[in-house]
């Protein structure tokens, strides 16, 4: 393995710091080691109710959080940079949506969102019919370069 095949890491607040690739002695964490980008505890709904039918005309509120993300010092703060896409598509597929950088985060660790929350209103999609749908968020970790993807399934009325 070379060098560039360990990185220098700490731990804050759950949250992964990467200091940079390491050479020498010092500890080293095998990048083959750090977990992967995860999109957990998705929730939709309307408001603050948990729903997943929805009429036409609505809004559906997005709400997640987010497991094993990096951060980089920057001016010796640890600073967390996330950007989400969406993307709705219909039983048949087909995408009916597309919102590219719907939801972008850079901040210091310490003021990272408990939930990633946005809204997707349905009133945009033109010739919108009853049906099954599935939303698919992607959210990249510009940090480390590592992409998560996540599905839910909803229905419109």
């Amino acid at each position: 393995m070379n060098a560039k095949s360990f990185l220098k890491v700490v731990m804050l607040a759950g949250i992964v710091v990467c200091v940079g690739f390491l050479s020498g002695c010092e500890k080293k964490t095998p990048v083959s080691a750090v977990k992967p980008l995860e999109i957990i505890d998705v929730k939709i709904g309307i408001g603050d109710k948990q729903v997943d039918q929805f009429n036409a005309s609505d809004k559906i509120k997005i709400s997640y959080d987010v497991k094993n993300m990096f951060a980089i010092n920057i001016g010796g703060k640890p600073y967390i940079w996330v950007r989400q896409d969406i993307m709705i598509r219909d039983s048949k597929n087909a995408i009916v949506l597309v919102r590219p950088a719907v939801l972008e985060i850079k901040r210091p660790v310490n003021q990272k969102p408990a939930r990633f929350i946005n809204e997707v209103s349905l009133s945009t999609i033109k010739n919108l019919k009853p049906g099954n749908f599935k939303i698919h968020i992607f959210l990249t970790d510009i940090v480390s370069f590592q992409t998560a993807k996540n599905i839910v399934p909803f229905v419109i009325k």
